[in-house]
């Protein structure tokens, strides 16, 4: 190869390399524009902090999930607060929506990507709408059916169409539009540990009252007070499972407090009382088919603790948590009773069960004392601490020895005794005939 060759070849490699260059430097804007039309909802991008309602819509029914100032409630539900997490979730999933594939746009062949109308008959499709604080719509979506996959690769893809277009795609889509409005409501009532509890008293329409209490925080089990003569606790600890009757109470419904009167035909009432004075009475009604509670939190100045002060934690181990003071507890009471108040909670069949217990429930009869163990009884109950196991002295040593060491193995106590009665010294039967002896350990066989 000449110079003047290899001069053209190198001029024409570094035009190459400056146009690459080039093109990777002013591509990235038409690569970002060409992923930003993939985008099912390309401008809600920049809106999507401004959604101010979802609106989901099924042939069996609908719901709206909307701000009420900083919080996202459900309005279906008096506005009762909704998890704020699932909320950014869908919107995050429509604003990341991307198309995969065009489909069909074709309204007769809608029903079978499950993108029909949702109002059609027989509809299994989902209408979300979001919109703005003023109402005005941000997107549109009717949301179909899940593509099957049998790995990882395609996951989260559904058949979908904008609400007013024919056309329908298939989109890269994982989101959660609960059938059941319930679904997004915040689940939790209130939650106070089991460790904070110093009593739980629960008092039956009848006037009925079932009591458990403990002294001090560091008093591990409750104890049931008002056992009748003639019962007993039905296992040891059975009144510490009261205690967790506010640490894991959530709900499965609600209604505004105006709806369910508690001030007629309740059921039992609980309080709950803390060694920091927190005082929680849930009040329970059946209605409807359903059980509903109402709670309200008050302050009471506990008492003094009795005793020596709690020890001061050993080496190694972590601090105790200061109790709160007296304007702390108040100031949760007050923030527990603004929340709280407005609603009666439909709970589970469990709660209501916590919540109702009765004294009944906890006890048993006494057992019977069990009868002693007969001393000459045979096989391995032997004669037991204050009667030995006799052993009769006319046995052959190494049975006796047999006996004596299994015995003490079981750990019972053995004596030798006297020798077993003879046949000819046992009484006759009825007939004046002694009967048959049954041979010992040392008989011989006879001879012949």
């Amino acid at each position: 190869m000449n110079s003047k060759n290899l001069t053209i070849l190198l001029l024409t490699a570094g035009a190459a390399v400056v146009a690459a260059t080039v093109a990777l430097r002013g591509g990235g804007s038409h690569a970002e524009s060409q992923a930003e039309k993939q985008k099912l909802f390309p401008e809600l991008q920049a809106k999507r902090n401004e959604v101010g309602s979802i609106r989901v819509q099924r042939a069996s029914g609908g719901y709206t999930l909307h701000r009420v100032g900083d919080v996202w409630a459900l309005k279906d539900k008096g506005d009762f607060p909704v998890q704020i997490d699932q909320v950014r979730k869908a919107i995050l999933a429509l604003t990341d929506a991307t198309t995969i594939e065009a489909k069909t746009n074709d309204p007769a062949r809608h029903a079978k990507l499950g993108v029909e109308d949702f109002d059609a008959p027989d509809s299994k499709s989902v209408l979300v709408t979001l919109a703005d604080r003023d109402g005005k719509e941000l997107a549109k979506l009717v949301v179909g059916k899940e593509v099957e996959t049998t790995g990882m690769q395609g996951a989260g893809q559904r058949y979908v169409r904008k609400g007013g277009d024919a056309q329908s795609w298939l989109v890269s889509l994982k989101i959660d539009l609960h059938e059941k409005a319930n679904d997004w409501l915040a689940k939790e009532i209130l939650k106070v540990p089991q460790d904070r509890v110093r009593s739980i008293e629960i008092r039956q329409p009848d006037g009925e009252t079932l009591l458990v209490d403990r002294p001090a925080a560091e008093t591990k089990d409750f104890t049931l007070h008002g056992i009748p003569t003639g019962k007993e606790a039905t296992y040891p600890t059975v009144a510490n499972s009261l205690a967790t009757g506010l640490e894991y109470v959530n709900l499965e419904d609600v209604s505004p407090a105006s709806e369910v009167d508690f001030s007629t035909g309740t059921g039992p009432i609980s309080r709950f009382t803390t060694f920091d004075g927190l005082v929680v009475t849930v009040t329970t009604k059946d209605q409807d088919g359903k059980s509903y509670a109402s709670f309200a939190a008050t302050y009471e100045a506990p008492p003094q603790p009795a005793g020596p002060a709690p020890e001061a934690p050993k080496e190694g181990e972590a601090p105790k948590p200061a109790p709160k003071s007296a304007d702390e507890v108040k100031k949760e009471a007050e923030a527990l009773n603004g929340r709280l108040s407005k609603w009666a909670y439909v709970i589970s069949s469990y709660s209501r069960a916590q919540f109702g217990k009765k004294l009944s429930e906890l006890v048993k009869d006494i057992a019977p004392p069990t009868a002693p163990a007969d001393a000459n009884a045979p096989g391995d109950a032997g004669g037991g601490e204050d009667k030995p196991m006799i052993i009769p002295s006319d046995l052959p040593p190494e049975i006796r020895d047999q006996i004596k060491a299994h015995q003490e193995s079981l750990g019972n106590k053995t004596v030798d005794g006297p020798p077993r009665k003879k046949p000819e010294d046992a009484p006759v039967d009825g007939a004046g005939t002694p009967p048959v002896p049954t041979p010992g350990p040392d008989a011989k066989p006879p001879h012949r």
